[in-house]
């Protein structure tokens, strides 16, 4: 399943200091209604919104009940709506979230589109195919809760990263491919959705992080391009090998404990 993860966009406010805290974003919605039209009012009708816990550099937070958040500061020149995963899909359901990214387009700072694919494969070996090199940063993180490939750098505007949660998580079953925009990419990726759909720009996306060689699309919903069992295993075993036993093995050669490296190899690895 193809679908938007994470949808951030800002608005100049409409308010008096003293009219920010209230129980509801009012003068708040009326701002997102005046610059990106009726959409917000329909967004709003379908909301029941309550105050919660804020996060820096904002002092209010309202929360639409659904994964909608609205931030304000009477000392910042901007409000911001955030939608993370369960407000995206609830926008979805109440199909408002295009009509939303169409009204409010030049104001998108953040958009994350996710790739959802039931299968075993490991995020470890979709890189290992090999990824875009122009990304001169990857990361891996091993955790009891699953483990996670990044491409591209954490605080770049875009960045690529691959996961699966262990089990017993409900979703260890799943791996996903998620390709986070910010600032301008955001705006761009955002207008290329409209323009082409979800499917489309998943698969640009894929090309352009070089990844493209382990999926494939079938009526609209990506498979992984899997290996063999016996294939995978082994696989495994070189990225260890390259991985933890190559470092070491460099250390000794240089220190000039193993003084022939080709000999060495062929004694203990290959007779």
């Amino acid at each position: 399943m193809t679908h938007i993860d994470w949808l951030s966009l800002t608005c100049a406010p409409l308010r008096a200091p003293e009219q920010l805290y209230v129980a509801s974003p009012a003068r708040e919605i009326d701002a997102l209604k005046l610059r990106f039209g009726a959409v917000w009012d329909q967004l709003n009708s379908a909301s029941e919104w309550v105050t919660t816990h804020p996060r820096a550099p904002f002092n209010r937070c309202w929360d639409n009940g659904h994964g909608v958040l609205i931030f304000a500061s009477p000392s910042i020149k901007y409000i911001l709506v955030e939608v993370q995963g369960q407000g995206c899909a609830w926008l979805m359901s109440q199909s408002l979230l295009i009509p939303i990214m169409q009204s409010a387009l030049a104001r998108i700072t953040r958009i994350d589109v996710a790739v959802d694919i039931v299968c075993d494969t490991e995020p470890e070996h979709i890189l290992a195919r090999g990824y875009n090199q122009r990304f001169l940063s990857r990361t891996s993180i091993q955790s009891e809760s699953g483990d996670t490939e990044y491409i591209g750098s954490l605080k770049a505007d875009r960045f690529c990263r691959i996961y699966r949660f262990s089990p017993p998580h409900p979703r260890a079953n799943t791996l996903r491919v998620e390709f986070v925009n910010r600032r301008h990419v955001a705006k761009a990726v955002a207008t290329r959705i409209i323009d082409r759909g979800l499917p489309y720009v998943a698969s640009a996306l894929m090309i352009d992080y070089g990844i493209q060689s382990s999926f494939v699309l079938i009526d609209g919903a990506f498979v992984t391009v899997d290996y063999p069992p016996a294939n995978r295993c082994s696989m495994v075993t070189e990225g260890w090998l390259i991985k933890q036993v190559a470092p070491s093995f460099k250390k000794l050669v240089k220190k000039g404990v193993i003084p022939d490296p080709i000999a060495w190899l062929n004694k203990y690895f290959m007779e």
